[in-house]
């Protein structure tokens, strides 16, 4: 069976880019492109 956990020091890179994103972002854009490009990189750096 395929684990769905996030291994720890990803998901600490995730949270870290995420919040520098999200800071410079307007209040009401989308941010599901946000975080699909987030993740797309730490997937990749694994």
């Amino acid at each position: 069976m395929k684990s769905n956990i996030i291994p720890f020091r990803i998901r600490k890179q995730l949270d870290d880019d995420l919040k520098e994103q999200f800071e410079q972002l307007p209040e009401d854009q989308d941010r599901s492109e946000v975080i699909r490009a987030a993740l797309m990189k730490n997937v990749y750096s694994l």
